[in-house]
């Protein structure tokens, strides 16, 4: 019994210092990391890397995928590096998630900070394809502006 306790020690001990991740807390380090990876494509001026991650049914306030991209190309043009922080994940049901953060657009002589999704939104809203997260846009027909 004490030699079954002494090989059953290290192993009860082991397994409480491993913390086990929930789906959900491994489902916000996913978003959290193509945040991430999205930013560093911006950073150096890959585009079609940040549009892997863009769902083929991307919609977003009436903009779709391609106007999407050229949206990250002009970004980029006058905003070369990006950062975005203080990422937060809300879902809604199993496949849909919506981040929340601070995004900064920096050049040499400016930097333009937004709280998303308020201010922009077109990188907060994700979808579960099955595979993996991809931003899917709010999906809505509507130009901001037609409201």
């Amino acid at each position: 019994m004490k030699a079954l306790a002494v090989l059953l020690l290290p192993f009860l001990l082991l397994s409480a210092s491993c913390s086990i991740s929930s789906p959900e807390d491994t489902d916000v380090r996913e978003i959290r990391d193509i945040l991430y990876e999205i930013s560093q494509h911006h950073s150096w001026g890959e585009i079609d890397e940040m549009m892997a991650h863009t769902s083929i049914d991307y919609r977003h306030d009436g903009m779709q995928r391609m106007q999407l991209k050229q949206l990250w190309l002009d970004r980029m043009g006058r905003y070369p590096l990006m950062e975005i922080t203080e990422v937060k994940v809300a879902f809604s049901g199993r496949d849909y998630a919506v981040a929340s953060f601070k995004m900064s657009l920096i050049s040499s002589d400016r930097t333009v900070v937004s709280q998303e999704p308020g201010d922009n939104g077109d990188l907060s809203y994700f979808y579960h394809d099955g595979y993996g997260w991809k931003l899917h846009g709010n999906q809505d027909f509507k130009v901001l502006g037609d409201r």
